[in-house]
């Protein structure tokens, strides 16, 4: 009877063991809980704090970008815009600024800016009208007096809404295209003038992932130049 009481605890005692030991082998293997009623923000523009994005430029100088949403807000023009901090080349540029209201996206120093003859104009972008792009969709604004005092106006449209396209090694499917150009009138008997023509290339849940911008006539430090998306974190 010891005997088979004395085998029962060695066989109990090696069940254990081997299960220790396989618990210990798993430990090393911790498991990822999948938050599953966290929601993916789909935009075509995400504001998550800390995230970020880096452009290169192809300037001469090859100018590298990078974009932090900072989490903060701001209102400009009666609208709810998401302040984004600048660093070019590492060193800290002005703010940017992202609205996405009613399906309307709109950009403020990012991209655009550009100097006339004798004043600076920084002027909120609509960029895209997020009703199911296709092409042809177009929409005009006037943008009223710029910050130095023109009157202005912008012109967008949908070029194509499901491109695919190969930046910095990476295939991006289902791209928008979009075209925006801003006019200015810079007397009052005169017509509106084209200043600067941009491309954006959008992707739903990324951003932008490419921009260019093509100077149209009038300014002193227009600029023709692309920015291409070369490392992003979505948080």
């Amino acid at each position: 009877m010891y005997k088979c009481f004395f085998s029962i605890v060695f066989l109990c005692s090696l069940i254990f063991c081997s299960c220790q030991k396989e618990l210990n082998f798993d430990a090393k293997t911790p498991l990822v809980i999948v938050d599953t009623t966290q929601k993916i923000d789909t935009t075509y523009q995400p504001f998550s704090k800390n995230s970020y994005w880096k452009y290169k430029s192809t300037n001469a100088t090859n100018d590298t970008t990078i974009v932090t949403s900072t989490g903060n807000t701001v209102i400009i023009e009666g609208k709810l815009f998401y302040i984004f901090s600048v660093q070019k080349n590492g060193i800290t540029q002005q703010d940017a600024f992202f609205s996405k209201e009613q399906q309307e996206y709109r950009l403020q120093n990012i991209f655009t800016r550009f100097e006339l003859s004798r004043h600076k104009i920084f002027t909120p972008i609509l960029y895209l009208i997020d009703k199911a792009p296709k092409s042809g969709d177009e929409w005009e604004v006037d943008a009223g007096n710029a910050s130095n005092n023109l009157n202005s106006k912008y012109k967008g449209s949908v070029i194509t809404p499901n491109l695919t396209i190969t930046i910095n090694n990476r295939v991006y499917t289902k791209v928008v295209q979009v075209k925006s150009s801003i006019f200015y009138k810079l007397e009052p008997n005169s017509g509106y003038e084209n200043f600067q023509t941009y491309y954006f290339y959008l992707v739903r849940g990324i951003g932008i992932i490419k921009a260019e911008s093509q100077s149209a006539g009038g300014g002193t430090n227009a600029f023709n130049i692309t920015d291409e998306l070369i490392d992003y974190k979505i948080y």
